[in-house]
């Protein structure tokens, strides 16, 4: 059986962090102004019958912003002849391959969730647990912490179930970069490129997201101030957003590199 070559995860999390200033500088008119439009949102100044025009420029700004990241992370000083615009403002091809990637592999794992709920509710069912079970997080608890056999199994599922999609998640992670580099909508062939590089995603998500549980545990005195809410997105916009690209894209052109050397 060959093993498939996995990608340094250091040097993913060094060029990720490295990125992060050098996407700044490249899509800082749509990372400026998605800021912009969560900021309008969170702080309440902006009518009710509004927020359907900033939920869609929002998302629009994001694709806008991520295919711009993307093309800069991935083809470096040739990400203006792959269509990079103006402060990273641009909405072409890649921006809507893109979104009809995303598309796909969100319908995908919607289906994945629906199924294997459904299992679970015909094996919580068959145990013979009550319909008030069902009611709300607090019903389910009360039924397993009991310690009968079928509420020790039923947990194990549920964790079983959050442990396949969280899996499937990372799997499903390089869709993105390899829909840019390959311009063309890659969505489930994506499982294919992850194959064997699930620990090493795993561990380059939880060293980007250790620093960001270090910042909410020091925000906290702020609670749901709308100051807390517009801090928590300019770290999503500018830290989270250009990291994950930076980490992404690495890992994707790695793999790429190592594949095409065996």
């Amino acid at each position: 059986m060959t093993v498939k070559p996995a990608f340094s995860v250091i040097a993913a999390l060094k060029a990720a962090f490295g990125f992060v200033p050098t996407g700044i500088a490249r899509a800082w008119l749509s990372l400026g102004l998605l800021l912009i439009v969560f900021g309008l949102y969170q702080s309440g100044a902006v009518p009710q019958a509004a927020h359907p025009v900033l939920l869609l420029a929002s998302v629009g700004l994001q694709f806008a912003a991520i295919g711009a990241l993307y093309r800069v992370a991935i083809f470096g000083t040739y990400a203006r002849a792959e269509g990079l615009g103006f402060g990273g403002l641009q909405f072409a091809r890649t921006e809507w391959r893109l979104i009809g990637a995303t598309l796909l592999v969100g319908l995908f794992w919607l289906m994945v969730f629906i199924t294997l709920s459904l299992v679970l509710a015909v094996i919580m069912s068959a145990s013979g647990m009550g319909t008030e079970t069902y009611n709300s997080p607090a019903g389910l608890f009360q039924e397993l912490k009991g310690g009968q056999v079928a509420g020790l199994v039923i947990m194990a599922l549920i964790v079983l179930i959050l442990c396949v999609l969280g899996v499937l998640s990372l799997k499903l992670s390089l869709y993105q970069p390899a829909t840019v580099a390959g311009r063309q909508m890659i969505s489930l062939n994506a499982l294919n490129l992850s194959s064997g590089q699930v620990i090493k995603l795993l561990l380059g998500y939880g060293v980007i997201c250790l620093p960001l549980i270090i910042l909410a545990y020091g925000l906290q005195g702020l609670g749901d101030h709308w100051s807390g809410r517009l801090i928590d997105a300019a770290i999503g916009v500018l830290f989270v957003l250009p990291v994950t690209v930076g980490f992404l894209s690495s890992a994707y052109k790695q793999i790429m590199d190592l594949r095409a050397s065996h």
